[in-house]
């Protein structure tokens, strides 16, 4: 595959409280080739383009309303529209809540549309919802606890030998806590609780963990 493409993004602070951001971006994927196969060749061009605005704004000294929306045209799909909120407050000294709301999509690739037979792919969604608490421990620690929601609709999957589109969603919590000491030394340890199923049938997704821990740990070598 090659493609090209551009980006531009202005910002501008109104009253020293306020940010307001805007952006386009457009790609040219014009060379998808698909090749090792002697019964499946596929080549393709794609076109795609989006536009957004986004701004943060300081309701009071310790809340923030961050809001934004984007606008998105890739190949021969319909548009998209999707909106993003976000509502973070301080109640006290090194304490943080988030009430977080967004919507994105993704069209198929290319490999998902090499076969012939799965030209009616639809573009998959998604919903989230998210409340977030973080508390600050001292100086070097930071925990925070979450709970989300995501609805997927037309979420594309491989089963059977072939694409196809489902409708799922996931719930869960999650545990977390990280760490930042001098010298660039880093630490997170996090775990989560979580359900992933068919919305339709019902069905939890055998490929997806209930339970998920994971440990990071960065160390620089060299000052």
């Amino acid at each position: 595959g090659e493609w090209w493409g551009a980006e531009l993004q202005l910002a501008h602070h109104l009253w020293e409280k306020h940010i307001i951001a805007v952006g386009a971006e457009y790609r040219d994927d014009f060379r998808q080739e698909k090749s090792g196969s002697a019964t499946l060749p596929a080549s393709r061009d794609r076109q795609s383009h989006g536009v957004f605005v986004q701004g943060d704004f300081a309701l009071l000294k310790n809340l923030h309303l961050n809001s934004g929306v984007r606008y998105d045209q890739y190949g021969d799909y319909n548009p998209s529209f999707n909106p993003r909120l976000a509502l973070i407050y301080n109640p006290f000294e090194q304490s943080t809540i988030k009430a977080l709301y967004g919507s994105a999509f993704r069209s198929p690739n290319f490999l998902e549309l090499s076969d012939p037979r799965f030209q009616d792919i639809k573009p998959e969604e998604i919903t989230s919802y998210e409340l977030v608490y973080e508390q600050g421990i001292g100086r070097h620690l930071r925990s925070s606890i979450a709970g989300f929601y995501n609805q997927m609709d037309d979420l594309i999957v491989f089963e059977d030998g072939r694409f196809d589109n489902v409708n799922a969603q996931s719930r869960g919590a999650e545990l977390s806590l990280e760490g930042n000491w001098p010298g660039g030394l880093r630490g997170r340890v996090s775990y989560t609780l979580q359900i992933a199923e068919d919305r339709d049938s019902n069905q939890v997704f055998t490929d997806s963990p209930e339970h998920l821990f994971k440990f990071n740990l960065s160390v620089p070598v060299v000052k």
